[in-house]
């Protein structure tokens, strides 16, 4: 009798391990999702004219990793230069 119980207790287990692992994927199924709508807004934001930088600015991620996205999603790097400043970063200073 003993070792029928020891067999329910470790199905149990394994039952535990399936259910930790269907939800830790679902989550990053979902964290992935939420990864890629934050690139596609920081697209959104470079074709509407503002920099890295001020999308980092507003962003736990640095400048060049959003830059990184950036070319990596077809957005060309700004000509050199001074650069368009926008409103918001005005009233931060």
């Amino acid at each position: 009798m003993q070792r029928c119980f020891d067999t329910l207790y470790r199905m149990d287990e394994l039952e535990k391990v399936d259910q930790a692992d269907k939800q830790y994927r679902a989550s990053k199924a979902a964290a992935d999702r939420d990864k890629e709508a934050l690139f596609e807004t920081w697209v959104n934001a470079a074709r509407a004219g503002h920099t890295a930088d001020h999308i980092a600015a507003r962003s736990a991620f640095t400048a060049a990793h959003i830059r990184r996205i950036l070319r990596d999603r077809g957005i060309e790097p700004l000509p050199p230069g001074p650069k368009r400043k926008t409103r918001r970063l005005k009233e931060e200073k």
